[in-house]
């Protein structure tokens, strides 16, 4: 009797199991014939309508590496770098694809002016693929542009500086410079300050000098008592 239980369990296992594979078959069939039709409008240079059956597609099958590489294209040709970017790097978790997908990720940096960013990327396929001529063909390209921005930003900074310093000196000849006085000059000048010190005294002041001197000199004859 426990035997027959067994096996009824089995046969149930079985079947629920099959009903799985059968939907997960059908929803990657849905997906694949979701990532058909947008390779067809891809073809057709219809990269929206591409997107559009690409993100459909994602959403039934999100680890499909090759759907992303897909999705990537279209943003790459709809100029949106930045995403396609990400969707290239997603992609190369793939190891099928992941040459390629540094290579594209690597591209759409280039287009967004990210040069840095490129090359990383380009580094990345040459490792994975060095035999491939344009993964090095593309570095150089990105190392030329790194250099160029280098000297550029050099010589933007020398010319502010150049400027800043054209700036400083002009201002500086504008300022009057001291004149210098000769030590006659210096003693001179000296004196008149004493001069009209002594001219600046209150006469009542000096009234009260001379008076003091005076006192001093007229004094009271002593009485003999």
């Amino acid at each position: 009797m426990l035997e027959i239980k067994t096996k009824k369990i089995l046969i149930i296992l079985s079947a629920f199991l099959f009903s799985i594979m059968a939907q997960t078959s059908s929803f990657a069939a849905s997906a694949n014939s979701l990532a058909n039709k947008g390779n067809s409008h891809y073809k057709k240079e219809d990269y929206p309508k591409a997107y559009e059956y690409y993100k459909k597609a994602e959403k039934i099958s999100p680890g499909d590496a090759k759907i992303k590489f897909n999705t990537g294209n279209a943003f790459y040709r709809l100029k949106n770098y930045e995403k396609a970017a990400a969707s290239f790097k997603e992609a190369a978790k793939d190891k099928e694809i992941n040459a390629e997908s540094f290579y594209n990720a690597g591209n759409a940096h280039f287009k967004n002016q990210d040069f840095k960013e490129a090359a990383k990327n380009y580094r990345k396929a040459i490792l994975l693929n060095p035999e491939d001529e344009n993964f090095k063909h593309n570095l150089q390209l990105a190392l030329k542009k790194i250099r160029r921005q280098k000297n550029t930003c050099d010589k933007n900074q020398k010319n502010k500086k150049d400027k800043q310093d054209k700036k400083d000196k002009e201002k500086k000849s504008k300022q009057k410079p001291k004149p210098e006085i000769s030590k006659e000059q210096a003693e001179r000048l000296l004196k008149m300050i004493k001069e009209k010190e002594k001219s600046s005294i209150k006469p009542e002041t000096m009234n009260l000098r001379m008076r003091k001197k005076d006192d001093k000199k007229k004094k009271p004859p002593i009485k003999d008592w």
